[in-house]
């Protein structure tokens, strides 16, 4: 970045001295041209003071634009820190969601419950990071919420690993690990240098 901002400062610089350049032979030209405008003081004081000012208002517009131009930047620079700090958060959920996803899978298949806080967990973050997709009617990611947040404790088919209600649980829980694998190896691979 300090390479591209000492780029700017040199082309900003060549640029200040072709305008001085242009504005210096036009005043020339001007003289040349119309005599008149150089025959005695107040109109000597009038001209300079017109390539004077023309000088300032050329300066000062390439100044804006490069002010606009290092803005836009600052801008792009900020969104993708931005981007990147969410990306890290982003992770830092579904690293912790797949162990909750884990340790209920492992509660499933030995017949037992699964804790309402870890379902709880469960559904938020991913119906945070699916947003989009669970406002579908017809979303997959829709379905396997609606699979956990139906998931009840029943005695007798508990200790069944063939209750429907199980089945679908289990697989709506091996549905979400892999839509969160998925997002955080896409995740990785933004955050690579």
């Amino acid at each position: 970045m300090a390479c591209l901002s000492e780029k700017s400062i040199l082309s900003s610089k060549v640029i200040h001295w072709l305008l001085l350049g242009i504005i210096i032979i036009s005043f020339l030209l001007c003289i040349c041209i119309n005599p008149s405008s150089w025959i005695d003081t107040p109109s000597r004081f009038g001209t300079l003071g017109f390539f004077i000012t023309l000088y300032g208002v050329l300066f000062a517009a390439v100044e804006l634009i490069r002010l606009k131009s290092a803005a836009i930047q600052a801008t792009n620079a900020a969104q993708n820190i931005f981007k990147q700090i969410n990306t890290v958060y982003t992770t830092r959920d579904i690293s912790e969601c797949q162990g909750k996803i884990e340790m209920a899978i492992i509660n499933l298949d030995n017949g037992l419950l699964i804790a309402s806080s870890n379902l709880l967990s469960i559904t938020r973050t991913y119906s945070q990071i699916f947003t989009e997709e669970m406002n579908q009617e017809d979303s997959r990611h829709r379905l396997n919420k609606s699979y956990i947040e139906s998931y009840t404790f029943n005695p007798s088919s508990i200790n069944t690993h063939s209750s429907p209600n199980v089945k679908l649980t289990r697989s709506a829980l091996l549905a979400i690990a892999s839509d969160l694998a998925a997002l955080q190896g896409k995740s990785n691979k933004l955050m690579e240098p």
